[in-house]
This record gives C-alpha cells, structure tokens and sequence, in this order.
C-alpha cells in the first residue's frame, strides 16, 4: 500500500508540497526551518497559535495555519 502510486501523491508528494508551500512563508518571514518544523510537531492548537503568533503577523497566521493543520492531518492519517 505504502507503495501505490495513490498513497505517494497524497501522503508523500503531498505534505512535500505542502512543506514548500509553508517554508515560501517563513522565508518571507525570515523564520527558520525548525520553527516550521516545531510547528507541524505541535498537537496542541492553543501551542500551534502561539508559536505561529511569535514569529509571523496575523495575515502570515491565516496563510500559514491552515498549510500547517494538513500537513498534521496527513501524518496522523499516514
């Protein structure tokens, strides 16, 4: 199974191409990679917004969270 085609595109290219999509962000944030990587990490919501708030403004906030919150569902249904 883990090594369909269809598994691939959603679980592996997929949170890949999420990762870009949330590393374009802290770039133009200058936040670096571990932050990212502390915040996929995240199982707590309240944490997630916390972290996310100390590094980003709100508008990077409400681009970012929601790119963050699919890549944590993908691992959980991988």
């Amino acid at each position: 199974l883990k090594q369909s085609k269809e598994y691939k595109e959603k679980y592996i290219t997929g949170i890949d191409n999420l990762l870009e999509d949330a590393q374009a962000i802290a770039k133009d944030y200058e936040v670096p990679n571990q932050v990212l990587q502390q915040a996929v990490q995240t199982g707590n919501r309240r944490e997630l917004n916390t972290l996310l708030a100390e590094h980003f403004d709100t508008v990077a906030v409400g681009d970012i969270r929601p790119i963050i919150l699919k890549i944590q569902n993908l691992l959980v249904e991988k």
